[in-house]
């Protein structure tokens, strides 16, 4: 089955809607909600790896691009795990995770080859081979 045209622009709204909702949230200037919670500001920075990248990666993206997506959810988990040890400002883990996109976008889209292949998996070994990484192909 063939994933229609306005299906894509779906996910795509979407996925963008909700990285710049995420930076409103995570900013703490919701309109009309004078003091925004900490967990609705945690919940900012954590909508790009919650909503984003699966959105993006639902319209079927092309190889390097779904290599840019698989990189990022891999880094993004960290950022957001690592990160606050060091700042507890949510709109700085924020601005990290989309630093960390689009990193992650520039590296796939100039590491890829000309007929737009994916830059190669690494080779997966011990007991973390037996984990489903069929969507990195």
């Amino acid at each position: 089955m063939v994933m229609q045209d306005w299906l894509r622009n779906v996910f795509l709204v979407q996925g963008w809607g909700s990285a710049a909702i995420g930076g409103i949230m995570a900013s703490g200037h919701v309109p009309f909600v004078p003091d925004v919670p900490l967990g609705a500001r945690v919940l900012g920075f954590w909508l790009i790896w919650l909503f984003t990248i699966p959105a993006l990666r639902a319209r079927k993206p092309a190889k390097w691009e779904k290599s840019a997506l698989n990189f990022a959810f891999l880094g993004i988990i960290l950022a957001n795990v690592i990160t606050p040890f060091f700042t507890k400002e949510p709109l700085t883990l924020w601005t990290i995770d989309m630093a960390i996109m689009g990193i992650c976008y520039g590296y796939s889209y100039n590491a890829s080859s000309k007929d737009g292949d994916a830059i190669a998996s690494p080779k997966i070994k011990g007991a973390l081979r037996w984990f489903d990484w069929g969507s990195w192909k």
